[in-house]
């Protein structure tokens, strides 16, 4: 097989420089023209637009700068704050067995809030688990207090929906007030 080689025709220009006098700028933007091209109207633009590009570099700049500058504040705010080491009395550690308590008296339905009062009744009277604080009278106390304010917030009614016998927006008829005295719809 033998390899041809492709031959492009190129147009033959006889005057290189007579080919450029021909292309018309009138339609271009001024960035698109060459710099021998341009005309007042052209450097007044590009100046323009040198101006502009200058002052957003600036503003860009100065943005970063003031961003760099608080993120290095907070650095060093971060490094001055030293977390507060947290000591644990023996009375506030959570040993395993009151884990255990805690999540026995959860699946009967004790509240975090009745867990802490046993916990305090338990560290107050020096007793050995949470259940035995369970029997305390204080515990006990609190535990009636709460169904009573249970019970009492139970008994009472529910706001009224108002009557619906009279449609909104209309005044009531005679027969309308009549039936609502009687009870009838």
């Amino acid at each position: 097989m033998e390899e041809k080689e492709l031959e492009v025709e190129e147009p033959i220009v006889e005057n290189e420089e007579e080919l450029e006098k021909e292309v018309d700028y009138s339609n271009t933007p001024w960035y698109e023209k060459p710099e021998s091209e341009w005309d007042t109207d052209d450097a007044a633009e590009a100046k323009k637009a040198i101006k502009t590009a200058m002052a957003q570099k600036a503003h860009w700049k100065g943005k970063f700068e003031k961003a760099g500058q608080v993120k290095a504040e907070v650095k060093e705010e971060k490094k001055e704050e030293k977390k507060p080491e947290l000591k644990k009395n023996n009375s506030e550690q959570i040993s395993s067995s009151e884990i255990v308590e805690m999540s026995r008296l959860a699946a009967r339905g004790y509240t975090d809030e009745e867990m802490d009062l046993l916990k305090d009744i338990k560290n107050l009277k020096g007793l050995s688990n949470l259940t035995e604080a369970i029997e305390s009278p204080l515990f006990k106390s609190h535990k009636e207090q709460k169904e009573i304010e249970a019970k009492k917030n139970k008994a009472q009614l529910p706001p009224s929906g108002g009557s619906r016998i009279f449609k909104e927006g209309q005044e009531p008829t005679k027969d309308d007030l009549k039936n609502a005295w009687l009870g009838k719809k």
